[in-house]
């Protein structure tokens, strides 16, 4: 999909950027002109190359009611309705909400350094600091459960 994406943005560069920045609401029904234009790509190349393109976070953001929307030559082709930016802007929080859990779930299997995850989110639970501050068992039995036996010594 990254190479059809390349090609979209060498064969169209006012509509199409590699440099996610830049990247602006595309026309309603696009991929009916990219599969116009470019009849060596098949459906399924188009539109994974669409969703791989309007997912990315830039792209969303710049979806705010009333943007431009911009066809294949760079010209204006209508406006983001009130749906489409509501719409976006609930993907971008879905976005945001599951890199939160993604980096929580990291924190909590030790993966990374405890003083990064604090830091990358600060209004970090007590329940979670706790699980984190917990030592991580490693070696052939970290899986296994230990039994403790109160007043045994082991020799």
């Amino acid at each position: 999909m990254i190479d059809v994406i390349g090609m979209l943005c060498e064969k169209f560069p006012a509509a199409f950027f590699q440099f996610e920045r830049r990247r602006k609401p595309l026309a309603l029904g696009i991929h009916k002109q990219i599969a116009e234009a470019l009849p060596t790509l098949n459906k399924v190349q188009i539109s994974g190359a669409m969703r791989r393109y309007v997912k990315n976070t830039f792209y969303l953001k710049a979806c705010v009611e009333g943007a431009s929307r911009i066809d294949l030559n760079g010209e204006a082709a209508g406006t983001v309705s009130g749906n489409d930016a509501a719409s976006c802007a609930s993907r971008l929080a879905a976005i945001k909400l599951a890199r939160k859990r993604k980096m929580r779930q990291k924190e909590l299997d030790g993966s990374i350094d405890r003083s990064l995850a604090l830091a990358a989110n600060p209004e970090q639970d007590k329940a979670a600091e706790i699980e984190v501050a917990k030592p991580v068992p490693k070696g052939p039995n970290a899986g296994k459960r230990t039994l403790h036996l109160k007043g045994m010594s082991s020799i």
